[in-house]
């Protein structure tokens, strides 16, 4: 009843997933980086890793890990349809964050990229 007339059930239980869902970003990272530096780095992992820390609002994170990636299938395939995945969820995380000339940018890219 406390809680109920204090915060309410819901406000707790969104500060609750919004909890869980930071630890979960923070632990996925953190394994993600340990396996990268044991096995050699997987850019598909890490892209996958970085859409997941896009969609919990950890922009920066996400932003370093495609860079990540962009530089690995840069090296193994020069520029084609991996790095146009990567430029491409960057240009919608600078567009989620208001920076419109870094996301034309990337977008300008990939569209580069394609012709």
């Amino acid at each position: 009843k406390a809680v109920e007339d204090d915060v309410g059930f819901d406000a707790l239980n969104m500060e609750i997933k919004d909890h869980l869902r930071g630890w979960f970003a923070e632990t996925a990272q953190a394994l993600a980086e340990e396996e990268a530096v044991k096995r050699g780095c997987n850019a598909w992992s890490l892209y996958k890793l970085a859409v997941f820390l896009n969609k919990c609002g950890r922009n920066a994170d996400a932003l370093q890990l495609l860079g990540r990636c962009v530089q690995l299938w840069r090296k193994k395939y020069g520029e084609g349809p991996c790095s146009v995945l990567a430029y491409n969820r960057i240009a919608m995380i600078f567009d989620s964050i208001g920076n419109y000339v870094k996301a034309q940018q990337m977008h300008e890219k990939v569209l580069q990229i394609r012709l």
